[in-house]
């Protein structure tokens, strides 16, 4: 992840959440702090334009429950 702590975002699902849903708690919250680009393993998968990874590109990791949980 590339961040840039001196810029600022506006958080709205509809700029920049990437989820199945129509709303947000955080919609309209103004921050500091952007990220620029996520990475991984030398592939750029999310950048200013959006994500930019193909599809299956990800691999799913199984955990057990946090020991806050249990």
């Amino acid at each position: 992840m590339i961040y840039d702590p001196t810029s600022h975002t506006s958080i709205g699902y509809q700029k920049t959440h990437h989820m199945n849903m129509d709303y947000s708690a955080w919609e309209g919250f103004e921050i500091d702090g952007h990220v620029d680009w996520v990475m991984s393993r030398g592939t750029v998968l999310v950048d200013d334009s959006g994500y930019v990874g193909r599809k299956g590109q990800g691999q799913y990791l199984k955990r057990g429950l946090s020991q806050y949980l249990l």
